[in-house]
């Protein structure tokens, strides 16, 4: 796996490093995708994914490069025995800065790239197919995301605020105190938040619980589920361990929102 820092002016919107990789395996792999608060974009210069809502099984879709939104369930990536792939992880208001539509329209769904976004992602695609090093990919990712960020949709100040206390707090706000804290209308908050993250401001703050959980399992040894559950503001410790069993697939680099590839 190769990695990159991007463009110091972009550092503000891109969450971690470029993330390229050729991988080549005996079978083909299947990997799950769990809910987090990232929003990650895959160029594909491989074989095509096949992805599948762990909800509803018999929805399958093939996808060459695609950008993910936030979901509240998981999803599942297989890929063929050989793939080649750049990764760009965003947060969801970065996303919706840098390109332009209602997160709202990504929510739970893994969209093709060029149908998202036109011509311009199919000339990038080619042109990183054509470069001879990583360098001269990671460059040119740079070039693609500053042009996109000289035209950057403006967010609304009330969902900044929101998004923020959210996260700050380990998704613990009392989503309920945003309208007196804003003086703005319930309605009017949900609406312009669901618009630009994809989610209600009450299903983030129970993903940032959830991903609390994620952490601590990848991470910590000898974890009671009784502790872990009330750190992470379950209060049903049940349901922790529900939402929070590992993959029964092997664990090669990960997919998706939970990161479709992180720095080893």
């Amino acid at each position: 796996m190769i990695s990159r820092a991007p463009d110091p002016r972009l550092a503000q919107y891109v969450t971690g490093a470029y993330l390229g990789w050729i991988e080549q395996t005996s079978r083909p792999v299947r990997r799950r995708d769990i809910a987090s608060t990232t929003i990650p974009l895959i160029l594909n210069l491989g074989p095509r994914y096949v992805i599948s809502d762990g909800r509803a099984p018999q929805s399958v879709h093939s996808r060459g490069s695609f950008i993910t939104g936030l979901a509240d369930g998981c999803t599942f990536v297989d890929s063929a025995t050989e793939s080649c792939a750049i990764q760009v992880n965003f947060a969801p208001l970065d996303a919706y800065r840098l390109f332009g539509v209602p997160m709202a329209s990504l929510t739970n769904a893994t969209v093709e790239l060029e149908e998202q976004f036109g011509a311009s992602v199919g000339e990038l695609i080619a042109r990183l197919r054509d470069a001879s090093t990583w360098d001269e990919r990671f460059d040119l990712l740079d070039a693609f995301l500053l042009d996109r960020l000289r035209r950057a949709a403006r967010t609304v100040p009330e969902v900044e605020w929101m998004w923020t206390q959210i996260v700050l707090s380990n998704g613990r706000v009392a989503v309920g105190s945003f309208a007196h804290a804003t003086g703005r209308s319930h309605k009017y908050l949900i609406s312009r938040f669901h618009e630009q993250v994809g989610l209600t401001p009450k299903t983030v703050a129970r993903i940032v619980r959830f991903e609390q959980v994620a952490e601590r399992l990848r991470t910590a040894s000898g974890v009671r589920w009784s502790e872990l559950a009330l750190d992470a503001g379950y209060y049903i410790s049940c349901l922790c361990c529900a939402i929070s069993q590992p993959s029964p697939a092997p664990r090669p680099p990960r997919i998706g929102r939970s990161s479709f590839r992180t720095a080893a």
